[in-house]
């Protein structure tokens, strides 16, 4: 009985461990583009589209001319500030926004540079609205992936857990692609897998008769 309920407790701790989710945006069709492009990945649904940052005005904006734009190497953006494939900040500071359908831990962003001294901005959406412009968003300026080379890892240090996020260029000098971004569901969202209640119900049952065992013993 005590094994039987060990190993409940181990199955049940497994259902909370988070696995993390690489969205892959290499595209090797011929180079397209739109106005939004949509991913799944271990059910979770990812939703990008194309946005600029103002420096003036602290907001992030979304013209109708924007453009995702995809290739081999990963996710670009064009738009009427400049014909540009890639995410740069030449005229506009151009930004992917990635919006997600479950809340998850944002890991890690994979770049393709062109350049070394190639930064990002990231964004955080943090009063939950879709946006990044008001007093609880977040934003950080020179995230810079260690070393030059391609493709640039970046790994997050601190755990930022939400629905909203974005990757954006912040000067002229600052160009790339969008390669990949890791994820995790965030824990409390996590499915409990469709055979854990049978489980818990088989576990109740053997301690019921556990438990009229011992009260004929007596």
């Amino acid at each position: 009985m005590k094994k039987f309920l060990a190993a409940a407790a181990v199955l049940l701790a497994s259902t909370v461990t988070a696995h993390a989710a690489t969205f892959d945006f290499s595209y090797y069709g011929n180079s397209n583009y739109g106005t939004s492009f949509s991913y799944n990945v271990d059910g979770i649904g990812l939703t990008l589209t194309p946005s600029t940052f103002n420096q003036n005005t602290g907001n992030t904006n979304t013209d109708s001319n924007d453009r995702l734009g995809r290739w081999s190497n990963g996710i670009g953006v064009r738009n009427s500030g400049n014909d540009a494939h890639y995410v740069d900040g030449n005229g506009r500071n151009d930004m992917v926004i990635f919006s997600f359908d479950t809340e998850v831990t944002f890991k890690s962003v994979t770049l393709q540079r062109y350049g070394s001294d190639d930064d990002f901005a990231f964004y955080f959406d943090g009063t939950g609205d879709g946006d990044f412009n008001d007093g609880g968003d977040t934003r950080f300026n020179e995230v810079d992936p260690a070393g030059w080379n391609n493709p640039s890892i970046y790994n997050f240090a601190q755990d930022w857990i939400g629905l909203t996020f974005g990757v954006g260029a912040e000067g002229k000098h600052d160009g790339f692609k969008i390669k990949s971004i890791t994820v995790e569901p965030h824990l409390s969202v996590v499915p409990l897998p469709a055979a854990l209640p049978l489980y818990g119900a088989g576990v109740a049952i053997l301690g019921f008769m556990g438990w009229r065992r011992k009260r004929k013993a007596s």
